[in-house]
């Protein structure tokens, strides 16, 4: 039986399945849906970790990835330039936070 814990993985692993037997990567519906469901996982999964730090990293890079998913493939808008500059912003200082929480616990 399922987890509850483990039906977004187990839902990703479903469509993943079907996208990769059916689904058309030319298409960008197919593509967009694709990237979707991939990045609304990851929400799903970084919100119930459990270090505040890393939920809080992975839910910002999984929702700024998922706006301009929605923005590309369904709405037509071309950022290509706040595309690589806010997820790269938003692991920059997830790196550092990370770190600086990482050299804090090491001196205790």
């Amino acid at each position: 039986m399922i987890k509850a814990q483990e039906i977004p993985l187990f839902l990703f692993m479903v469509f993943t399945l079907i996208y990769a037997t059916i689904g058309d990567p030319n298409n960008e519906l197919w593509s967009g849906a694709y990237f979707i469901v991939n990045y609304i996982t990851m929400l799903i999964l970084f919100h119930n970790y459990k270090s505040k730090t890393i939920r809080i990293v992975g839910i910002s890079l999984s929702i700024s990835v998922l706006i301009f998913i929605i923005a590309k493939y369904f709405v037509g808008i071309q950022m290509e330039r706040y595309y690589t500059l806010i997820p790269f912003t938003i692991c920059l200082v997830g790196i550092i936070m990370l770190e600086k929480r990482n050299n804090n616990n090491t001196h205790r």
